[in-house]
C-alpha cells in the first residue's frame, strides 16, 4: 500500500537528496509499489537499486523484484546475480518469508 502521493518522477529524485524528508527505504517501497502494477520504469530502478551498499534498499528492490510474476530479463538476471552472492544469503532467506506473507494477504 502506498504510503505518499509521489510520483515516480519524485520518488527517484528524493532518493538523490542527501537530506530527503523522506526515509530511503520509504521510497524504495514507494517506487516498488509502482513497479508491482506493472511500470517498467519503476522495475529498472529497482534494479539499479539492487546493487545499492545500503542493504535496507537493496533488500527491499529484491523484494519486489521477485515478487513480479513476470520481470523484464534484466531482472531475472538481477535477481539471480542476488541470490548466487554469499553476503546476501539471510537477506535472501528474509525475503522468502517477506514474499510469501505479502502473496497470502494479497490472496
Amino acid at each position: 500500500m502506498r504510503q505518499t502521493a509521489l510520483s515516480l518522477d519524485q520518488l527517484e529524485a528524493e532518493l538523490n537528496i542527501p537530506f530527503s524528508m523522506y526515509e530511503k527505504c520509504l521510497l524504495v517501497n514507494e517506487i516498488g509499489e509502482i513497479c508491482l502494477k506493472g511500470d517498467k520504469r519503476a522495475e529498472a530502478i529497482l534494479r539499479n537499486l539492487a546493487d545499492s551498499d545500503e542493504s535496507c534498499l537493496n533488500y527491499v528492490a529484491f523484494c519486489f523484484l521477485s515478487s513480479l510474476v513476470s520481470p523484464d530479463p534484466e531482472s531475472v538476471v538481477k535477481i539471480r546475480q542476488f541470490r548466487e552472492n554469499p553476503d546476501n544469503e539471510e537477506a535472501v532467506q528474509r525475503a522468502k518469508v517477506a514474499i510469501a506473507r505479502f502473496r497470502q494477504t494479497a490472496n
